[in-house]
């Protein structure tokens, strides 16, 4: 039960610290709504709701990369920068899909 408590400790403190997850979240909160909203399928919701857990996963994933990093090296560093800025693109590449696949596939048609 501790690992539980534990997992929601982090949630608690990415919205409270963690902008882009914050503004994430609203998106997929956002997007939660607009599935009640156009009355989508079973199979549509399925598809918009887990490729937006996966895009706040990979943001999640992205912090806690950028601030193990930041704890291992305290000053600036190279190998530290490029580990970050490919963190960052995979996040905002897993975002731009899920707002593609959201737009053009789901709510568009």
């Amino acid at each position: 039960m501790k690992s539980f408590k534990y997992a929601f400790e982090g949630l608690y403190k990415a919205l409270k610290k963690e902008r882009n997850f914050r503004i994430m979240l609203g998106l997929f909160l956002l997007s939660l709504f607009f599935i009640f909203y156009f009355d989508l399928s079973s199979k549509e919701a399925i598809v918009v709701v887990l490729s937006g857990v996966l895009m706040l996963a990979v943001e999640l994933i992205n912090s806690a990369f950028e601030k193990t990093l930041d704890v291992v090296k305290k000053h600036h560093d190279e190998n530290v920068k490029y580990i970050k800025d490919l963190m960052a693109g995979a996040s905002l590449l897993v975002s731009f899909v899920w707002f593609f696949v959201i737009i053009y596939i789901v709510f568009l048609p």
